[in-house]
């Protein structure tokens, strides 16, 4: 009697789940934070300087990600280090000058480089057209930009 009691209830718990549905409004969750599109953004010059700003953000994850693992682990500046076998299996690649295309240092090299040109670009795009930014600050915006993007452009070529 208990089982049958205890498959009964079993059932109708899976019948209940199956043919309930959440409300539409539990589904529907407002953003958190402000969501903003390129049309939105480059509205004024703060917003201008700001852009410019996230253009270096991608230099801090090369500079201090990657950079210096290709340039002192490679070079011998710097020892491996590690404890065991599987351990930094990707810094022993370049280490030993064996480096595949599935190494994760190398991939965030690139991504970085890449996202860095990514957003010089949108500011050398979209700098002339900021309502309101004097001519002084959209030159200036305009040539970090173009510096920047060199300076990701630069470990790509090499």
């Amino acid at each position: 009697m208990n089982k049958l009691l205890i498959k009964n209830l079993m059932l109708c718990i899976v019948l209940l789940l199956t043919f309930t549905k959440c409300k539409k409004s539990l589904m529907e969750v407002d953003p958190t934070i402000p969501i903003s599109t390129l049309d939105d953004y480059y509205q004024n010059e703060d917003q201008l300087v700001k852009a410019v700003n996230a253009v270096y953000t991608p230099l801090s994850a090369i500079y201090n990600g990657s950079a210096w693992h290709i340039g002192d682990i490679m070079s011998d500046d710097a020892d491996l280090g590690g404890g065991g076998g599987g351990d930094g299996t990707e810094t022993a690649e370049l280490d030993n000058f064996s480096v595949t295309s599935f190494n994760p240092i190398i991939k965030l090299m690139w991504a970085q480089c890449y996202f860095g040109i990514l957003r010089s670009n949108l500011v050398v795009v979209k700098a002339p057209t900021v309502p309101g930014a004097s001519q002084a600050i959209k030159n200036r915006s305009i040539g970090e930009a173009k510096f920047l993007r060199a300076k990701n452009v630069a470990p790509i070529m090499l």
